[in-house]
């Protein structure tokens, strides 16, 4: 007898509500055929946490002594932090996310994706309106560009020594990005990304670095880099990609 496994990824408002009803409806199942077992579900891919994926935990503690019923409306709230907040955490308008198209990418095809505007290393750092540094399993990958999926360097995570993430609000542009230092030449690689309303920040970008930077350590037998956002066992993703 053949079995056949399928994969279905839904996007939903409220991702607690689907899982609940899910959970009982195994449990309805399992009591009617009294096998007493309930397949166990577990959280995959880039924001993966502990028990629940990061894009759809971002829930703010309220730091006003005011009362609930006299705070302005959520959406007016949200409107004052876009508008005052500075630096690479800034918030996006409720009706995009830059956690959770990074995070449907990982599920997809095992990576993370970041336009890029300035780069400079030992290689061809021309750079395109379609320009960017792809993070995977792997290594990382510069194309200038994604399109015609032209190559200028790609490095695997054996091949670096130092990695940092400069993100100061006060810095000039060319001054924050991720650096990456290779081993044997020395040779410093430096990656901007390409600032805007609809692309991902710094923020995200040391997010993903740090989660396929553990998964190289750990595959290596080592520890996962202490205070790092994902320092923790990292579950082993399937993405849809066919190779």
């Amino acid at each position: 007898m053949m079995t056949e496994n399928y994969i279905s990824i839904l996007c939903v408002p409220n991702s607690l509500e689907l899982e609940a009803n899910v959970k009982l409806r195994l449990k309805g199942i399992s009591t009617r055929q009294n096998s007493g077992r309930i397949p166990t579900s577990k959280y995959i891919g880039m924001f993966a946490g502990v028990t629940k994926p990061k894009p759809f935990q971002r829930k703010r503690a309220s730091l006003t002594t005011d009362p609930s019923e006299v705070l302005p409306p959520l959406e007016d709230m949200r409107a004052l932090a876009l508008d005052s907040y500075r630096g690479s955490g800034k918030p996006f308008h409720s009706d995009y996310s830059a956690r959770r198209e990074l995070a449907i990418e990982h599920i997809y095809d095992g990576i993370c994706t970041f336009q890029v505007y300035n780069i400079s290393g030992p290689f061809d750092t021309r750079t395109t309106q379609d320009s960017a540094v792809c993070l995977g399993e792997l290594g990382v990958t510069y194309f200038t560009s994604k399109i015609s999926q032209s190559i200028a360097f790609k490095g695997s995570y054996d091949e670096i020594e130092s990695w940092e993430i400069r993100d100061n609000v006060k810095a000039q542009p060319r001054d924050n990005g991720l650096f990456l230092t290779m081993k044997g030449s020395g040779a410093e690689i430096s990656i901007q990304l390409k600032p805007g309303p609809q692309f991902p920040t710094l923020l995200h970008l040391r997010f993903a670095f740090e989660f396929f930077w553990n998964q190289h350590l750990l595959n290596s037998g080592e520890s996962a880099l202490p205070h790092t956002s994902h320092g923790r066992a990292v579950e082993r993703v399937f993405t849809l990609q066919v190779s």
